[in-house]
């Protein structure tokens, strides 16, 4: 509608004359949506929100399915030695067995404490 001719003759000095994009971006983000504030977090955000929901739960399954990662993740397993498998089992079993036993000495020092102020405040 407005013709190529006079699309070159613009030069980014008159767009600039006609849009204060300076002015725009030296703004804060909350300054510029004052006027819009209410309206985006009474209407924006729930349909944002439900949309981007939508969204995923639509596109999450088939992004796997395309991404074949059950494939992926068994052909690097396949790949290892048993060696490995076995060391990277062990090391595993190590942490998680240390985490249980400082969260059983944990436990048992709060139902040891506990019950001391019991015993005392009975006996």
């Amino acid at each position: 509608m407005i013709g190529r001719e006079t699309i070159k003759q613009w030069n980014t000095e008159k767009t600039a004359e006609m849009l204060p994009v300076a002015s725009i971006l030296n703004k804060p983000v909350r300054e510029l949506t004052a006027n819009f504030s209410d309206i985006i977090v009474e209407k924006g955000v729930p349909i944002f929100m439900e949309k981007g929901a939508e969204y995923v739960i639509n596109h999450f399954q088939p992004l796997f399915q395309k991404l074949h990662l059950d494939d992926i993740v068994e052909e690097q397993v396949s790949s290892f030695s048993v060696s490995r498998l076995e060391e990277m089992v062990v090391s595993i079993t190590k942490k998680e067995l240390s985490m249980i036993t400082y969260l059983g000495a944990l436990l048992g020092g709060i139902i040891g404490l506990f019950q001391g102020f019991v015993t005392v405040l009975i006996g």
